[in-house]
């Protein structure tokens, strides 16, 4: 049946977060949840097939868990997000001792829970006390305070990552809420309807199965890998049920139990094979990550090495024009008139300088090209006079 589903995922899924080397305390806080989860969903499930006089013990000892549970999640969700274990504040601790005493108010008094009947259908109906809206009070206030810290953290948050795994959490808080509130409040208490009260009890496994994804989110398994472990489980339990409960033919059986263990063993090469595939393309994604991180660093060297490169041309372009202006000055005998044994010298030093010239305003049109910011202009020029002028920068060397 749906309940023992119910409690076979839970046990998988507090098996699944402990492998995991998450903080420890997260971790104690999840299995507290899971255990109330348990007692809240099976007592209630007890309540609707026993006798109306023990199913009244059961409903209540139900609802008496539900505000212990509300403020775990509200602590669990409060560790999650922070960074290391801190102290539980005083509201906290007040809160944890509330939810204690709560148990006995409503397991043993009529003040939430006044008293339960069967119709005609055998559904169980409630018949609600005086306190009962006090309850439902403290229920959404906690509810309240978790969706806060976890909206507040989201959009603080500035890692992708974090926010996926809070985005997990939120999506598992808000199915939870809307399914209590319409399944367990809504209907029973303003239409009388009854028979899909354990419609908002069962989605409390779906809550505790975002929260566990969350945990391991990225780092244990991924989506597809408990998905495909969930889906193998739960038709391994199909099959396991049908054949020590359904089946009575002894030829049948052991067909059947050929059958389940040919597909536990397929089932154990497919979640293998999808483990495999998660991890590789993890490890993909850490590569493509470094790849990024390298890829901004040497974006940034050449931006540096560009800025450099403008700054030492723009710095020996200066003295360069100054040497070019006294050579020029001296080769129209500024100065006076020159030797003739100096012609020759100064003219070559002056095809030096013309040639460094040209040397720091190419890796100036170098550092300009990488800025995007270089401009060409057309115009229309004599190749023969190009190429003499190459040769005569040439002769030198």
């Amino acid at each position: 049946s749906i309940i023992l589903i119910i409690n076979i995922i839970a046990i998988w899924l507090i098996i699944l977060v402990n492998v995991h080397k998450s903080k420890k305390r997260v971790i104690f806080l999840f299995r507290i949840m899971v255990v109330l989860m348990l007692i809240w969903v099976n007592f209630g499930y007890l309540a609707r097939i026993t006798h109306p006089d023990y199913g009244l013990s059961f409903i209540r000892l139900a609802w008496a868990i539900t505000p212990l549970f509300s403020v775990f999640i509200y602590l669990f969700i409060k560790d999650f997000l922070r960074e290391k274990n801190e102290k539980y504040s005083l509201f906290e601790k007040i809160l944890v001792v509330l939810g204690i005493i709560n148990i006995p108010i409503v397991f043993q008094t009529s003040l939430v829970i006044h008293d339960i009947w069967f119709d005609q259908y055998g559904i169980l109906t409630i018949i609600y006390g005086k306190g009962v809206w006090i309850f439902f009070s403290i229920i959404f206030l906690l509810t309240a305070l978790s969706f806060y810290f976890l909206l507040k953290a989201y959009i603080k948050s500035l890692s992708s990552d974090i926010r996926t795994k809070i985005g997990y959490l939120l999506i598992g808080l808000s199915f939870f809420f809307l399914m209590n509130s319409t399944f367990n409040i809504i209907y029973p208490v303003f239409f009388g309807i009854f028979h899909l009260y354990e419609f908002g009890d069962y989605s409390t496994i779906i809550f505790l199965s975002f929260i566990a994804y969350a945990i391991v989110k990225k780092e244990l398994f991924g989506i597809k890998v408990v998905l495909t472990s969930l889906l193998v489980g739960l038709i391994a339990i199909l099959l396991a049920v049908d054949l020590f409960v359904f089946t009575y033919d002894l030829y049948l059986q052991i067909f059947k139990g050929l059958a389940l263990i040919i597909f536990l063993f397929f089932g154990y090469l497919l979640i293998k094979s999808v483990s495999l595939e998660i991890k590789r393309r993890e490890q993909l994604e850490q590569l493509t990550a470094q790849l990024e991180k390298a890829n901004i660093k040497l974006q940034k060297l050449d931006k540096a090495k560009t800025e450099f490169l403008s700054i030492a041309s723009h710095q020996l372009r200066t003295p360069l024009s100054v040497v070019k202006g006294y050579l020029s000055m001296i080769s129209e005998k500024t100065y006076g008139d020159l030797p003739e044994k100096i012609e020759r010298p100064l003219k070559n030093i002056n095809l030096s300088n013309e040639r460094l010239i040209k040397l720091v305003n190419d890796i100036l049109d170098v550092s300009r090209v990488e800025a995007g910011k270089m401009e060409i202009k057309l115009e229309k020029l004599s190749l023969e006079e190009i190429i003499t002028n190459i040769v005569e920068e040439l002769k030198i060397e």
